[in-house]
């Protein structure tokens, strides 16, 4: 054990000796001080990327502090600030190098900063991640896409529209740290963004603060994605309440859904009204939940630890909520973070004392002065501990803690949705009946027969919710909601009798049928997202229909999940009403994947755990020794083809060009502001390490070339001299195709570099008559063309896009 545990640190000592630049290193280091101290930040000049601001900080070292400034800072007064920080980070995001992926790009480099941000706790993942991000600068295709895939994201066409114009995913129920979440409106859409949602629904439970929704569609305006606000509210006795959201008429700007709330001023008072008394409802529901914790679950918590002070939980008082919880919002959710805040430095503290204590009873234990019993208890009270502290996560103490013994519920200020139903028609927009079957299956068909005429969508997904319903009701929901659509009656009929709903009254179903056939109840799909949680994937859902034939094989390869096929066949075939041709294996998948259990590390454990791979190594190497290792790798079969001199000049034509493209792409073509660092040394390194072993493939097509001419007999010098550098040529161009293919570039980039063989035939054909008597080999003088031409088109290609950033 001892041996194995030796080796691994030697081996990972050297892994990290070799890997990453110092300019990695240096990256990580100013990111940390940053993390450390987020109170000291300050925003960058919004400038562009390119310009002067290069001298003041890098690149990801701005988009680092944005994204810092963004998630830090939770006061609702401070939004403008986020909305700077916000800015900041699309705005260096979308200016990438040379990039031909330019959403995707900045999807990959804003969720690849955040990343390395969360990654504090291992040094060696944040450096990994830097280094991912210093590769995906440069947008090339193949890397932007391995890293989609890695980071779980799914990849939108790249076609110059907004996501929202795409309209690929979509979530109808999601919050903010305004209602249910922990994230500002900012926060939230970024996340969106990452993931490439298009629409958003947000739920809050008033409308009180024009700040919150001028944050939120600001924000969506940067991002190019569309939201949409949504009221939720309840109606009904304590536990048996139903679950509504009304959404306004509104535009997708704050000043339209103001100009709403102001023209409707007088007739909203009521419904405002009673959303304040169910604010105050259930502010007093959560001040009981967290008094039961501090009464019941706190002595229990403190039983073992009652004489020593330093480790003891304190109570949680309703100010501590109030400290992180913006203006007094707060649920069940907001209270497990809370709690986490409060008791993991107690926990850790707990771990390190039980730790010291076993360290002396082992050293006691080994001089024979315990017994093995009291060995055995120590190791049995650190084991406890150290799974108290891992798991004191928001989530497991919301789960264990929060309310456990204590069912809390109040009647809401709205006896039931006829009271508001002539208000909500007369105001239009939607109402969606959300949580449906948190009533049970025969209630919530009750609420949709009974409120027919003013429900327009009915949640027939939750995301959260789900997890605690029985599948076969989610199915029999959903059902109900196709046959009223379409009108079945009989169908439906026999089915409430066969699940015990009881007597159906035929009349009123069919009446229902009949108002539902000219405005069809809306399937709606909702997350009920609130900042992550451990088995649920996160917002977004996204149909087939949508997405390309490698998008659908990316999803499903690389594990996200599918919503139930027959609740997704309705919501699709609604979604395309107007379009007849649906696939028949038409699915709705999980944008996002189920994330890993989070848990808290002392810091010793990742090291301990971490896989140490030749792949990884290779992959993280540090820059220039990889590059290193592919010149001095290329430059064998080179020389011993062509001679120490001609290989030397082979693969410096390769670097020459790809480097001159890479800073006039960069730079433009002021000379004085090119940088080695505007350099892709890993393309720079590929592109030399592959031309070295064309040499030998050149050479052999020319080798076969001066065998097989004469036997055709034919005499003419011009033929064999068009003839041997069409074969060169072509040899080249099935060779560069082929190795364009082994490291996945995209099959216009594949033929554009065959088509650019084919130009450069005539020009060495040509220049063969000024070359050949100076003895340059042939085929150095097609590749000299082959690179001038490449030079061209590459370089009048980046320097057009340069242009265009």
């Amino acid at each position: 054990m001892g041996l194995g545990t030796s080796w691994r640190k030697r081996a990972r000592g050297l892994r990290n000796g070799l890997s990453f630049s110092d300019e990695v290193r240096r990256l990580v280091e100013l990111l940390n001080q940053d993390i450390v101290h987020t109170d000291r930040l300050r925003l960058r000049v919004a400038t562009h990327p390119g310009g002067f601001i290069r001298s003041l900080s890098a690149r990801r070292l701005s988009m680092g502090e944005a994204y810092l400034k963004l998630a830090h800072s939770q006061t609702p007064a401070d939004y403008p600030v986020r909305l700077s920080a916000l800015r900041l980070l699309v705005h260096h995001a979308h200016h990438a190098k040379t990039l031909s992926l330019p959403l995707n790009t900045a999807r990959v480099q804003i969720a690849l900063m955040k990343e390395c941000v969360r990654a504090r706790a291992s040094r060696t993942r944040q450096l990994e991640l830097m280094q991912d991000f210093a590769v995906a600068s440069y947008g090339r295709e193949v890397v932007i896409r391995r890293l989609l895939r890695e980071l779980g994201l799914i990849e939108v066409p790249d076609d110059g529209r907004t996501l929202k114009e795409l309209n690929l995913a979509w979530d109808g129920h999601v919050h903010d740290s305004s209602s249910l979440g922990r994230k500002t409106p900012s926060h939230l859409l970024l996340d969106a963004f990452i993931k490439g949602v298009s629409r958003l629904t947000v739920a809050y439970y008033d409308l009180e603060d024009p700040g919150v929704r001028r944050e939120l569609f600001e924000a969506a305006e940067i991002l190019g994605i569309q939201v949409e606000v949504g009221v939720e509210f309840s109606v009904g006795e304590a536990f048996k309440r139903r679950h509504f959201m009304f959404v306004p008429p509104q535009d997708g700007t704050a000043e339209g859904l103001d100009a709403f709330l102001e023209a409707h001023f007088e007739e909203l008072g009521p419904f405002r009204e009673g959303l304040i008394k169910n604010a105050e409802a259930r502010y007093a529901g959560m001040k009981e939940l967290l008094a039961h914790f501090n009464e019941v679950v706190l002595p229990l918590l403190n039983a073992r630890y009652k004489g020593n002070s330093l480790l003891l939980v304190r109570p949680v008082s309703w100010l501590d909520v109030a400290e992180m919880v913006p203006e007094g919002r707060i649920s069940k959710a907001q209270i497990g973070y809370v709690l986490a805040s409060k008791l993991r430095p107690v926990f850790h503290r707990r771990v390190l004392y039980l730790r010291n204590q076993r360290v002396h009873v082992l050293r006691r234990q080994r001089e024979k002065s315990v017994s093995q019993w009291e060995l055995d208890n120590i190791e049995a009270q650190y084991r406890q501990a150290l799974q108290d502290y891992r798991e004191c996560t928001p989530f497991l103490l919301q789960e264990r803690y929060v309310g456990k013994g204590a069912a809390v519920d109040r009647a809401s200020a709205f006896t039931s949705l006829e009271q508001l139903s002539g208000l909500f028609r007369k105001w239009g927009g939607r109402l969606v009946f959300i949580h449906p079957l948190s009533v049970g299956l025969n209630a919530a068909v009750e609420e949709i027969l009974a409120g027919c005429g003013v429900i327009t969508d009915v949640e027939t997904f939750n995301m959260s919710d789900a997890l605690l319903r029985d599948p076969a009701e989610l199915r029999r929901l959903n059902s109900v909601v196709e046959w009223l659509n379409f009108g079945d009656e009989e169908r439906l009929k026999a089915s409430l009798l066969e699940w015990g709903f009881g007597t159906v009254d035929g009349a009123r179903l069919h009446s229902v049928c009949k108002e539902l056939k000219h405005r069809l109840l809306r399937p709606s799909f909702g997350s009920d997202y609130i900042g992550g949680h451990p088995r649920n994937p996160g917002m977004g859902f996204t149909s087939t229909v949508a997405l390309t034939h490698r998008a659908v094989k990316d999803l499903r390869r690389h594990g996200h999940s599918t919503v139930p096929q027959a609740l997704a066949e309705v919501k699709i075939s609604y979604q395309n009403r107007d379009n007849s041709e649906v696939p028949g294996d038409a699915r709705v998948f999980f944008v996002s994947r189920i994330q890993a259990k989070e848990y808290n590390v002392l810091g010793d454990e990742r090291e301990e755990n971490e896989k140490l791979s030749a792949a990884r190594l290779w992959r993280y190497l540090n820059p220039g020794i990889r590059l290193t290792l592919k010149i001095l790798v290329a430059i064998v079969p080179a020389t011993l083809m062509v001679g120490p001199w001609y290989a030397a000049l082979w693969l410096g034509i390769t670097a020459f060009r790809n480097i001159t493209a890479d800073v006039v792409s960069s730079s433009g073509m002021m000379m004085r502001t090119w940088s080695l660092s505007n350099i892709d040394r890993d393309n720079l390194g590929n592109s030399v390490f592959w031309t070295g072993f064309s040499v030998p493939i050149l050479g052999l097509a020319k080798h076969g070339f001066d065998l097989g001419w004469p036997l055709l007999g034919v005499s003419s010098e011009v033929w064999a001299t068009i003839v041997k550098f069409w074969i060169i040529a072509s040899a080249n161009g099935l060779y560069i195709s082929t190795h364009n293919r082994i490291r996945g570039f995209p099959a216009s980039v594949i033929r554009a570099n065959f088509f650019r063989t084919v130009l450069s035939w005539p020009l060495a054909t040509v220049g063969s008559y000024a070359l050949s008597p100076l003895g340059v080999p042939a085929i150095v003088q097609s590749k000299v063309w082959s690179d001038v031409v490449a030079g061209v088109i590459e370089g009048t290609g980046k320097f057009v896009h340069r242009l265009k950033l």
